[in-house]
């Protein structure tokens, strides 16, 4: 046999692994939640005040590589529309150039900051009212937990990982991916009610203290290998 023992981010993919019958029935299968985050370099962070005057200037901000199955068309088409209803509302999308042309992303220019790859995302988190994180696919995306750490409701695809993370309207939301009307709609939900901010904020704070520590993760990691 080649493997003693297995190590998925979250229980969709082991169970679906499971049910193609790859795995043996003698082998460990571990879930940990992804890779962890580091709660105290991910300190959690109060959120930005928000002008009376101008209840609905929140600030949207995605973290990721500027590829189509990240979402990233789904989130500047997402912010067009939101701003059509809401324009004090702010759009920002960080990360290297990816496998999407930038004349697309030129043409949403009026409704998203487009900034290059950052070498510390914390200063955008900080900022952030709420983090975007509108994947087709992922195991457990570093950003969400890092988000989570922070102290960040979280609109997020509903794929495995992602649900993992996400208590629906309790720390975030969770949208069909590749669906930018749902994702528009998801953001006018808390455009509609920023005073549910403040105790979304807390419970991702929360979340990630009881499921993502990341010394837990290494703890597990370890035993598994038997080190």
């Amino acid at each position: 046999k080649a493997l003693d023992a297995a190590i998925f981010h979250n229980e969709a993919h082991r169970l679906r692994l499971a049910s193609l019958g790859l795995l043996r029935g003698d082998l460990q299968a571990q879930v940990v939640t992804g890779a962890g985050v580091c709660l105290t370099h991910h300190a959690a962070q109060p959120l930005a005040p928000i002008p009376a005057d101008t209840p609905a200037a929140l600030n949207f901000v995605m973290i990721a590589r500027r590829d189509a199955a990240k979402g990233t068309i789904e989130f500047c088409a997402a912010a067009k529309r939101v701003r059509a209803r809401a324009p004090d509302t702010r759009f920002v999308l960080a990360g290297a150039p990816g496998d999407v042309d930038a004349a697309r992303f030129a043409a949403y220019g009026d409704s998203v900051e487009v900034l290059d790859d950052q070498d510390d995302v914390r200063p955008l988190l900080a900022a952030a009212h709420v983090v975007v994180v509108p994947s087709w696919g992922e195991s457990m995306p570093r950003v969400l937990l890092e988000a989570l750490a922070t102290g960040r409701p979280v609109i997020a695809s509903d794929i495995p990982g992602c649900r993992e993370a996400i208590d629906e309207r309790v720390n975030g939301v969770l949208v069909p991916p590749r669906n930018a009307k749902a994702l528009a709609d998801a953001m006018l939900s808390f455009v509609a009610r920023p005073d549910l901010n403040g105790a979304m904020a807390r419970a991702s704070r929360s979340k990630a203290e009881r499921r993502f520590d990341v010394r837990t993760v290494n703890a597990t990691i370890l035993r598994v290998l038997g080190v």
